[in-house]
């Protein structure tokens, strides 16, 4: 699954950043790990639903795709899992009622 062509600079950036900091993944898997923190720390939907989408598509083609099944891809899928969970618990408490969303930007 391919990001949104709007959403790919941000997740390319994110990409980046990972890769300088020492991040080692699957070139498959980069645009997957790179949108999680492009998520959190944005808390922009369209990144959330990306990561979201990605995930059910990934567990669905695990089944009918014994290569995504492989002991090498096992560990990248386990961590993929992890994150979208965190993301979820992110996202939970972003929808919390105390949180305030500012609709213009505070350093306008």
């Amino acid at each position: 699954m391919a990001p949104e062509s709007w959403l790919i600079p941000v997740i390319r950036y994110t990409a980046s950043r990972l890769k300088s900091l020492g991040f080692k993944t699957g070139d498959d898997f980069i645009t997957l790990f790179a949108s999680v923190p492009a998520a959190h720390v944005t808390g922009f939907e369209p990144l959330y639903e990306y990561v979201v989408d990605a995930y059910y598509e990934l567990k669905e083609a695990s089944k009918e795709a014994p290569l995504l099944t492989e002991p090498r891809y096992r560990p990248w899928l386990d961590k993929f899992e992890e994150e979208v969970e965190a993301l979820a618990v992110f996202e939970e408490h972003l929808s919390d009622s105390s949180t305030v969303f500012h609709a213009e930007p505070i350093l306008a």
